[in-house]
Order: C-alpha cells, then sequence, then structure tokens
C-alpha cells in the first residue's frame, strides 16, 4: 500500500541499460531511482518505462545474503590462519599442535543456507 497523502518521493538520478530485442545495441540511458515506503522504483526517462520493487525485509535478505557472506567468512578464516601459521617459529607451532591434539581448532564461521537445512534449522 502506498501513502496517498505522500506529495514528493526521495528520487536519485542514475542511468539505466536499455537495449533492443536480443540484448543487441545496449546503451545507458537518463533515469532516476525512486524510493517509496516498501518499495522503489527506477524510471527510463526517455522511454517513460518504470519497474517496481518491493524492498525484501532484514530477514529476506540476511537470507540471501547468507551463502554469499558465509563463504566470504571462510575465506577469511583461511587467511586468517595461515597469516597465523606464518607468524609462528618452529617452536610456536610443535607447541600448538601438541596443545590441539585431538581437537580441531576453533574458527569463527557463518553456517551455509543448506548446512542450516541439514541441522533442520527454519531459514
Amino acid at each position: 500500500s502506498f501513502d496517498n497523502e505522500a506529495t514528493q518521493l526521495m528520487r536519485y538520478p542514475g542511468k539505466g541499460q536499455v537495449a533492443q530485442p536480443g540484448f543487441v545495441n545496449s546503451k545507458y540511458v537518463e533515469g532516476q531511482l525512486v524510493m517509496f515506503d516498501k518499495h522503489f522504483s527506477f524510471v527510463w526517462i526517455p522511454t517513460k518505462h518504470h519497474v517496481l520493487f518491493r524492498r525484501p525485509t532484514p530477514e529476506q535478505t540476511l537470507r540471501l545474503l547468507r551463502d554469499t557472506i558465509a563463504q566470504e567468512d571462510e575465506v577469511e578464516n583461511m587467511r586468517a590462519h595461515l597469516t597465523r601459521c606464518f607468524d609462528m617459529d618452529m617452536t610456536d607451532s610443535l607447541a600448538r599442535l601438541h596443545a590441539l591434539r585431538g581437537k580441531q581448532e576453533p574458527l569463527r564461521r557463518i553456517s551455509l543456507n543448506s548446512e542450516l537445512q541439514e541441522d533442520g534449522m527454519p531459514l
């Protein structure tokens, strides 16, 4: 539902891509991003076409980004682990190996959507 009493909408100038069928002769033309309460729209000014989107909830955004964030987190964990390994000398490395014998090194990690589903967690 839109606010019928709204007289001004937030607008941001930009460029939108247009093309002929088959994505032939693509080019960028003037446009505007128009913000509503729970929606936003992009208007291509020369053609007067627009597309209306509904803003995702924070929960939907997290669900959609979870796998991307988890993969980035995994890379960051690997980077941090390698940095710790290169910063150790042989004595520190052997002491750490002995202290962790039979245990996994604890790593901060965001679960993938598929892992949450396997554990029966709601998405």
